[in-house]
């Protein structure tokens, strides 16, 4: 798998979300654009959907479609299924939140410079910063800029 900064080379490139980890916001095989460039101009903002490249295996590597919920200098906590940061509750009208998902931690982490804490909206279903910990601004391969509707085979009407 090419380096995360190859992609940003890329003025776009086209994805595909796999499993259930960003519902309801992205479906599964829903295709999605993304972009590098914004990354080389400006910092990720919180809230933003971006594609990580996370260690699948020692050797191998995957990309995933994330949302970035923790900025270098935050504090993360997970209670209740839900974020905190630097104590608060996080805002999320977009999460799934459910009491008992993965990853309640009541010592948090304390993220350095150049981290960054990303999570799916499904929290029940995502494998997220809860289990590989925070990620570095090199595994950022870019900003989700447009998500199209799923595209279904048309039907035949029966006679």
């Amino acid at each position: 798998m090419r380096p995360a900064w190859w992609y940003k080379l890329r003025p776009m490139m086209r994805a595909r979300v796999v499993g259930r980890s960003m519902e309801p916001t992205l479906a599964d095989g829903q295709p999605v654009w993304v972009s590098g460039w914004p990354l080389w101009c400006r910092s990720p903002r919180r809230g933003e959907l971006v594609v990580v490249r996370v260690a699948d295996t020692q050797d191998h590597a995957r990309l995933d479609v994330k949302r970035i919920v923790g900025l270098p200098g935050d504090e993360i906590r997970w209670q209740g299924g839900r974020v905190r940061v630097d104590g608060r509750a996080l805002d999320e009208p977009y999460a799934t939140i459910a009491a008992g998902a993965p990853g309640d931690d009541e010592t948090g982490v304390r993220l350095s410079v150049g981290q960054y804490f990303v999570a799916g909206d499904n929290r029940l279903y995502s494998v997220d910063s809860r289990r590989y910990g925070p990620i570095d601004r090199s595994q950022l391969v870019g900003v989700v800029l447009i998500a199209r509707a799923r595209m279904r085979a048309p039907t035949r009407p029966r006679v």
